[in-house]
């Protein structure tokens, strides 16, 4: 079964949702990025207070920002969360306080599945950083039957810059 049959599979069964943020008009999406229901509820729910919408705005403006595929740098965008082999990435909502981070993996190249979001003030507080990418684990396991991250991701270290590279253009122009 190919990745867009099971993709396609998972989003019948209710068990993933294909996160598509209104974009403009002259904006496409290049990217997709598959979250668990949980995550969708919360991007997609009326907020009830103005901190509330603000900070649900930036998470998905955010998301967007991967969808549409703008380019992705490692120091700021997100980050491959240690141990590297675990493949689990945060993407990190900054700017105005408090600032989030998306967890989650890539399940092919363009292809992002996001479990859930948390503030990143929690996870100091706790030093749950471990706990999150369990947390990934956990989900990924449950929604693809235990098939090992490395093996349906594929190669996808190419869409992300380091900052080593960042810095070679910038001192070629």
């Amino acid at each position: 079964m190919s990745t867009n049959d099971i993709l396609i599979k998972l989003q019948q069964e209710s068990k993933l949702t294909c996160f598509l943020p209104r974009l403009r008009s002259y904006e496409t999406d290049k990217r997709a990025m598959y979250i668990l229901p949980s995550l969708n509820k919360w991007l997609t729910q009326d907020m009830k207070t103005t901190r509330m919408l603000n900070d649900q705005a930036r998470v998905v403006s955010h998301l967007a920002e991967f969808i549409k595929g703008n380019r992705i740098d490692d120091l700021d965008f997100m980050k491959l969360l240690k141990p590297s082999e675990s493949n689990i990435w945060a993407m990190r909502v900054r700017g105005s306080k408090p600032q989030y981070r998306v967890f989650g993996a890539f399940i092919d190249f363009d292809c992002f599945f996001g479990s859930h979001f948390v503030n990143r003030d929690d996870i100091e507080e706790k030093n749950s950083w471990e706990e999150e990418v369990n947390f990934v684990k956990k989900m990924w396991a449950k929604i693809f039957d235990n098939t090992s991250i490395q093996r349906l991701s594929g190669s996808f270290q190419s869409l992300v810059s380091n900052g080593e590279e960042r810095d070679k253009r910038k001192s070629k122009k």
